[in-house]
């Protein structure tokens, strides 16, 4: 099974892998890890790669990020730098995260995990318009 691990700034990252479980039940090699206000980058990236080591059992590890660009998403970049099984997609959200937890055992691999997961947090986000506005 690919491993998934969830991270974002504040309390993000525990709070959308919660809300998943509501939904998809107690799911294995499913982490979060959280950049607290006080914590550097040093710290996040020691926990990220120890959580990261505990979900990856050889199949390879989906990490779900908020932000391109901040240090949980460089963290990562620099964690999956020499890892061809490791893959990284930005802007988490509810649907992105559903799709991995749902279907990461009927992929041949992290990498289609990861185009799913890709295509489905954009389906994911509709503009609605009700009435005349």
């Amino acid at each position: 099974m690919i491993g998934i691990v969830v991270i974002a700034h504040g309390g993000l990252a525990e709070s959308i892998v919660k809300v998943v479980r509501v939904f998809a039940g107690d799911s294995p090699l499913l982490a979060s890890v959280d950049l607290a206000p006080e914590a550097g980058p040093e710290d996040f990236f020691a926990k990220l790669t120890d959580v990261t080591k505990q979900v990856d059992i050889g199949k390879g590890v989906l990490v779900l990020v908020d932000l391109f660009g901040g240090t949980p998403g460089n963290c990562a970049m620099k964690l999956g730098v020499d890892r061809p099984d490791y893959k990284i997609v930005t802007g988490v959200n509810l649907p992105m995260l559903l799709e991995a937890v749902l279907n990461r055992e009927n992929v041949t691999d992290v990498n289609e995990l990861a185009q799913r997961v890709y295509q489905s947090s954009k389906e994911g986000i509709q503009l609605i318009s009700i009435g005349n506005q």
